[in-house]
């Protein structure tokens, strides 16, 4: 699954990003709700210049990336994450679903 997604990531021109194999940052996490990043299946992972870098499945969600541009006040650099990966580093840093 990182292969194939990588090469996505190479074909679309997008950043790839392996999650999950390093920590993250608790005040970035708190950038984006629990609820939002397991709807969404997105996971902030770093804030480098005043850009949040945002691991996701779906990088061309244009609506989901407005809305989170609106309500974070930042732009947001979207990075293509392997689904299985981001699926579990979500749950590790969130914690389990209720």
């Amino acid at each position: 699954e990182p292969d194939l997604t990588h090469a996505l990531a190479e074909q679309w021109d997008i950043p790839f990003v392996q999650v999950g194999q390093h920590p993250i940052e608790p005040w970035v996490l708190e950038k984006i709700p629990a609820s939002l990043a397991r709807r969404h299946r997105v996971l902030p992972i770093d804030v480098q210049d005043q850009r949040l870098l945002l691991a996701m499945v779906d990088p061309f969600n244009t609506d989901l990336l407005d809305e989170l541009r609106t309500l974070l006040n930042c732009e947001i650099q979207p990075m293509l994450a392997p689904p299985s990966q981001l699926e579990r580093a979500i749950n590790e840093s969130y914690g389990p679903a209720a």
